[in-house]
């Protein structure tokens, strides 16, 4: 077997002729238990016998593939792409992805004028950190920064940045098709997605698939986002997979839920808000950016709990009920702020 220079895995003998069980091999390669069984149904990576009581059981050789792939879907390659190559075309593949780190070894500080990137970004959270200048965020080159993912689709002219970032309330399915149709349509390398809340299988999908898209939890901070707009970066220049697997059509949201309880309407639009946290230094309190801060939450939330309304059939009314206690939660917390806002004279 050829050496490709890597430490992946520290292979032991096979254990006599059982082969390994999926928990070892999750241990070995780090890969979770259902990725390997997602890059095993979905893309027949590898083909695992089975043992009487029909368990998993991997070859020494089954090991060192999936070890491999591993190393390119983190450096950014499609497992749909790559899953069905012989191992000795993953192994070079593995060596040109660790020649291109090599040289890209200087990306960390971008002190090489060719090492910078330029980013399309949206949402409010980019805008407020933008506007409060937090360190760490001087090396990052933004091209552009709209209000919402809606106006970066609509205005940003292809080729006119390397990376996007899109804030959403919730992650779904569909959030990924989005993604994925900007990077094919605006010729971008990668897209992180901000989210507040989201769906394990959600997550685990994007860990399984790979592909230039990229996640950051929010509340999150300006170091925090440069680091993942770097890692997400240095994958990109790795490989560059020129076919993206599509993910699943989402589901109509059309029709409405069952029983969603009144939902009280916004009292302050997402501008407002934003307008709430810039004046809280001017008058000498905290409290208004901690409410706004509380009430986009919320609002995340509440839209998060709708999306499971549509999606998940069986259990529509229990989400119905929490997307209604939200906006209500929601709905005190804006009549706090109201009052706070009348008190310090704050102007929107």
């Amino acid at each position: 077997m050829t050496d490709t220079g890597d430490n992946l895995v520290n292979f032991a003998p096979d254990p006599g002729e059982d082969g390994f069980q999926i928990g070892a091999v999750a241990q070995m390669t780090g890969l979770s238990v259902h990725n390997l069984r997602v890059w095993e149904r979905r893309h027949a990576a590898v083909t695992p016998r089975r043992s009487g009581t029909r368990r998993r059981l991997y070859s020494r050789e089954d090991v060192r593939r999936l070890s491999l792939l591993k190393t390119l879907v983190d450096a950014g390659q499609s497992i749909s792409g790559i899953a069905s190559l012989e191992l000795s075309q993953l192994e070079d593949r593995v060596r040109e992805v660790r020649e291109t780190e090599r040289r890209h070894q200087t990306i960390p500080g971008l002190h090489s004028p060719t090492d910078r990137f330029r980013i399309a970004a949206s949402g409010n959270f980019i805008r407020n950190l933008l506007h409060r200048r937090e360190s760490g965020l001087e090396t990052l080159e933004f091209s552009a920064v709209f209000d919402n993912i809606s106006e970066l689709e609509r205005l940003l002219p292809p080729g006119a940045a390397d990376l996007a970032i899109v804030e959403v309330p919730s992650l779904f399915e569909h959030t990924l098709v989005r993604a994925q149709g900007l990077m094919e349509r605006l010729n971008i390398s990668g897209v992180l997605v901000l989210y507040r809340y989201s769906q394990q299988r959600t997550l685990e999908n994007v860990q399984a698939e790979g592909g230039g898209i990229a996640l950051l939890q929010l509340p999150a901070d300006a170091r925090q986002l440069r680091s993942a707009c770097l890692a997400l970066f240095r994958q990109s220049q790795a490989f560059q997979e020129p076919e993206r697997p599509p993910l699943p059509e989402p589901r109509g949201t059309e029709t409405p839920p069952p029983d969603s309880g009144p939902i009280p309407p916004r009292i302050f639009n997402d501008d407002q808000l934003l307008q709430v946290c810039k004046s809280s230094a001017a008058v000498q309190c905290e409290c208004p950016q901690h409410l706004a801060s509380l009430i986009f939450s919320l609002t995340a939330f509440e839209e998060y709990s709708a999306g499971c309304e549509s999606q998940h059939e069986a259990d529509a009314h229990l989400h119905a009920h929490l997307h209604a206690i939200t906006a209500q939660a929601r709905e005190t917390i804006e009549k706090g702020l109201a009052k706070l806002i009348e008190m310090e004279n704050i102007d929107l």
